[in-house]
């Protein structure tokens, strides 16, 4: 057996697209494929925050407030072997002229929200948190539906 240990192969955006439905329920932390773990409570709380900001999800220039594209579970490129799927996202429409009908968006939001899912805290906490820090997300919420609390 040879002393040089094999390096392991880390995840793209490509390995996520190439799984069943395009890796629906996957993300890349660390170039590792992981499942996102959700419950009714996480996935009510995520339809609750995407319902509030509906009002912002219009075209600029009307007399109400908009300006903004908001997504769910939309994959979302940050680092090569760093692609999440945010519980919900927000981009500015002059950033993103609007949302890719597929594949992963290579445009970093301008606001993220993530529910905190069971076994997965240190990801949004931790992982998650540094890499959208990295990538100069502007804004950050944590939502724990258990807690009822929001972290922003």
């Amino acid at each position: 057996m040879s002393l040089v240990a094999q390096k392991r192969r880390l995840a793209t955006s490509a390995d996520l697209l190439a799984l069943p439905d395009e890796g629906q329920h996957y993300e890349i932390i660390d170039g590792e494929i992981v499942e996102k773990s959700t419950s009714g409570k996480h996935g009510g709380t995520q339809g609750r925050a995407f319902r509030v900001l509906g009002p912002y999800d219009r075209r600029p220039g009307g007399k109400q407030p908009g300006g903004w594209w908001f997504a769910t579970e939309a994959p979302v490129e940050f680092e090569t072997h760093q692609t999440y799927r945010p519980d919900v996202a927000g981009w500015r429409r002059e950033r993103l002229a609007e949302l890719p009908a597929e594949g992963v968006i290579q445009v970093r939001p301008d606001w993220v929200c993530e529910v905190l899912s069971p076994g997965h805290h240190s990801h949004d906490r931790v992982t998650k948190y540094d890499t959208y820090e990295r990538c100069g997300v502007p804004h950050y919420w944590i939502i724990d539906p258990i807690k009822e609390t929001l972290r922003v």
